[in-house]
């Protein structure tokens, strides 16, 4: 009746079907075994699955003093923090994941993310370039460096990124769309060119992208 991991597996397996009872196992595994972070990381993952942040992010404060190697649940943290737009704490949180997890790759990325949204794009790039320069396969950060350059203007740098990108995930979402901007920006007919054959690459991979329509407009007033 006090089997910590039968609680703790139990939890996992039903808290797709009935999150109330996860949340009940879960609890009774911290009753039978108050020492092991799991449960706390587990009930944080549950809570905010309910929009309860505040009670998630105490939930893992919990499981990270009991296993300060869990740099998930670090990760997990800096996330929520993001959430909560506390971002100087989202990053120490991050940074904590970088030292028990160094060889993940997205961890800067996240970590470059509450940079750009502080406007602190050079800092933002430091962490961008580190995640290609531990993963070069890691096509998001490539397409945020290509974001930080375009908002910085640099625009023949910000293709190189984004072409990056789409070599190597040719249906992103996002990075047909700023390079054809990108394109356009750099100015001159050919560019021009270059920015609505981009356009017309992503219309075909994301046709239901509300900018869609607007593309469509600067397209048909640019071939006037």
């Amino acid at each position: 009746p006090n089997n910590p991991d039968a609680f703790y597996w139990m939890g996992l397996a039903i808290r797709k079907t009935d999150i109330d009872r996860a949340k009940s196992l879960f609890k009774q595994g911290l009753e039978a075994a108050p020492e092991e972070g799991r449960f706390d990381h587990e009930m944080a993952r549950t809570v905010a699955q309910e929009g309860a942040i505040l009670e998630a992010v105490d939930y893992l404060r919990q499981a990270v003093r009991k296993d300060p190697k869990n740099g998930e649940a670090y990760f997990e943290m800096g996330t929520l923090l993001v959430e909560q737009a506390r971002y100087a704490d989202a990053r120490d949180q991050f940074q904590r994941a970088v030292e028990v997890m160094p060889t993940k790759a997205f961890i800067h990325m996240s970590i470059g993310d509450t940079y750009m949204r502080g406007g602190e794009y050079d800092r933002a790039k430091r962490e961008y370039e580190l995640a290609v320069k531990k993963d070069t396969s890691l096509s998001e950060a490539w397409c945020k460096l290509g974001d930080v350059m375009r908002t910085d203007q640099k625009y023949k740098q910000a293709v190189t990124y984004y072409e990056k990108c789409v070599a190597l995930t040719p249906k992103h979402k996002d990075a047909w769309k700023w390079l054809g901007y990108t394109f356009v920006g750099l100015g001159g007919k050919a560019n021009q060119r270059k920015g609505m054959d981009a356009w017309e690459r992503h219309l075909k991979v994301n046709p239901e992208d509300a900018d869609n329509e607007d593309l469509r407009d600067q397209m048909a007033d640019m071939r006037r």
